[in-house]
């Protein structure tokens, strides 16, 4: 009996090593991630003045491929709402809204900071987002339409924050600025923009 509980505790802390690494240990890199993102925004059209608090946002499916655990390459697919609230006077004071909806595709290279080990990881972002507009809502202006397409840059700082093994918790706050007109039947030149706070969740897929 004496035998069998001295070589039961010798035996009892590798069971627990082995134990604990099967239990915690992290399963390979995943290159490839996709899962569904949301955002709330705050948009606005440029040079606009007098600018009102204006609600968009976004949802739609997110990617990443990451070959390396320090940088990787995001591409999205969403239905975005945006457009822009202002102040007007003309004959009185009013309020302008314009609202406009696209399927944005943004293309983003991403630097991650840590390692793949870390369960929280600190990222930046900046890439083009391209914009394809679905529908456009001018009330004081119905017959100026917008133009069916839009570019622009999107820069954004965030974290990944791990959920379970392969599952990450991504939050990021972002602002877009577009580079083409969107009015071009107006003298002055226009351009979309916004500030927002996105989350979504990434499902790693492959090694």
């Amino acid at each position: 009996m004496k035998k069998m509980i001295l070589i039961s505790l010798i035996i009892f802390p590798f069971c627990v090593k082995s134990y604990g690494q099967v239990q915690y240990e992290l399963p390979e890199p995943s290159v490839f991630s996709i899962g569904p993102k949301a955002s709330f925004a705050h948009s606005f059209i440029m040079p606009d003045k007098n600018w009102e608090f204006f609600p968009g946002g976004a949802a739609g499916i997110s990617t990443v491929y990451s070959p390396r655990q320090t940088w990787g390459l995001g591409l999205d697919a969403m239905y975005s709402f945006e457009g822009g609230k202002t102040k007007q006077e003309m004959n009185g004071e009013f309020e302008l809204e314009r609202k406009l909806e696209y399927i944005r595709v943004p293309l983003r290279a991403i630097v991650f900071f840590g390692k793949y080990e870390d369960n929280f990881r600190p990222k930046i972002s900046l890439g083009p987002s391209f914009g394809f507009l679905l529908n456009d809502e001018n009330e004081l202006y119905p017959k100026i339409a917008a133009e069916p397409f839009d570019l622009g840059a999107e820069l954004a700082i965030g974290f990944n924050q791990r959920l379970w093994e392969a599952v990450w918790l991504n939050i990021d706050l972002a602002y877009y600025q577009g580079f083409l007109d969107v009015y071009k039947d107006q003298k002055e030149m226009q351009y979309n923009g916004n500030l927002s706070i996105s989350a979504g969740i990434l499902f790693g897929l492959g090694n």
